[in-house]
């Protein structure tokens, strides 16, 4: 990675910093249908060579492409919101009751 600013960032704040600045070029690039996408990571060398670093840093491994893990998670990210939405809306139609001490 390139020293980010030297003397603005310690080795490892520097790396970080290029981390996060790639990873949000990663996250328009999902976000993006437009002319970002695969292609844009796959010919930027800095996200290409860079891709298995944000991949394991964001889920701890490098076995999928940032595009397959990021889907992955919203996909279950929505699917627990549409649980948790159901089972709110059950707890909603159950009726109020007061426990007793001895259920306490």
């Amino acid at each position: 990675m390139e020293d980010l600013g030297s003397g603005c960032y310690s080795n490892s704040e520097s790396k970080t910093v290029m981390l996060n600045m790639i990873e949000y070029e990663f996250e328009r690039a999902f976000n993006d249908t437009t002319d970002l996408g695969q292609d844009y990571i796959r010919f930027c060398p800095l996200l290409s060579n860079n891709e298995g670093a944000v991949v394991e840093r964001g889920w701890g491994s490098r076995r999928c492409s940032y595009f397959k893990a990021e889907a992955g998670f919203r996909r279950s990210k929505a699917c627990f919101a549409s649980r948790a939405s159901a089972l709110t809306r059950a707890l909603d139609r159950l009726p109020d009751r007061q426990l007793s001490d001895r259920e306490l």
